[in-house]
């Protein structure tokens, strides 16, 4: 229900409450690999300068511990790896990307 919630919020624009509920489903289910990665695409969507927070990050390396192929968390990691300078290690955050998806 809340993972629902916050999709509704986001969808209408309300980054704010869509975080919120985002982190009441991530209590309820933290090791769901994409739930994780949808809570910190909205951590992030909410703050004005749009990076990944600590706690964001968390949830993206704890969801690729849990699932090493989801997407989306390895996609969101090696951006927020980006936005801190880590240039390199973004690189060895998205290779593993390189297997998966279509040329």
């Amino acid at each position: 229900g809340w993972r629902l919630l916050a999709r509704s919020h986001a969808s209408q624009g309300r980054a704010a409450q869509a975080r919120d509920a985002y982190s009441r489903a991530v209590a309820l289910a933290p090791d769901d690999a994409a739930l994780l990665a949808e809570a910190a695409e909205a951590r992030a969507l909410a703050r004005p300068d749009r990076r990944f927070d600590p706690q964001a990050v968390a949830w993206l390396e704890h969801a690729l511990r849990r699932d090493p192929t989801q997407q989306r968390a390895r996609w969101f990691l090696g951006i927020a790896q980006r936005q801190a300078g880590r240039h390199a290690q973004a690189v060895d955050t998205w290779t593993p990307l390189l297997a998966q998806v279509d040329a």
